[in-house]
């Protein structure tokens, strides 16, 4: 799906561990807030970040630097929001939580934020989710 040149972008390399869902929150909040998008799609956009990092930093592995990393791209008709770490293992996939468990809802929530989210598995694992603006 093109839709034009990103207006404004972000791509970092943070710690890998909890506290980047944090930090990809913050900086993900920033960059829709100083670009005027509605209060949503900045809450949709910090809540996906966090599920993606999380993800990443439960299922994945760190690169060589022990870091995963972080991007969000504002394009014409979207926002991207990617996380790649090193994971190789397992499938990436929405799947049922029951009403009783704490975990397995992060690939749900992305799916129901986003137009769409891609994974890339060719080098390690990235996670791309469309929001629409």
């Amino acid at each position: 799906m093109a839709d034009g040149t990103a207006t404004a972008e972000f791509a970092v390399t943070l710690p890998f561990g909890p506290d980047a869902a944090r930090v990809a929150r913050t900086m993900v909040s920033q960059l829709l807030i100083e670009h005027e998008c509605d209060g949503q799609l900045v809450e949709d956009g910090r809540l996906v970040a966090h599920e993606l990092v999380m993800n990443g930093v439960r299922h994945g592995a760190p690169d060589e630097r022990t870091e995963i990393a972080v991007s969000c791209r504002l394009l014409d008709g979207h926002v991207v929001i990617a996380v790649q770490d090193q994971g190789r293992a397992g499938t990436v996939a929405v799947r049922a939580a029951s009403g009783h468990s704490v975990d397995g809802r992060g690939l749900a929530i992305v799916e129901a934020l986003s137009e769409r989210w891609t994974v890339d598995r060719s080098g390690g694992t990235r996670v791309e989710a469309w929001l629409a603006r």
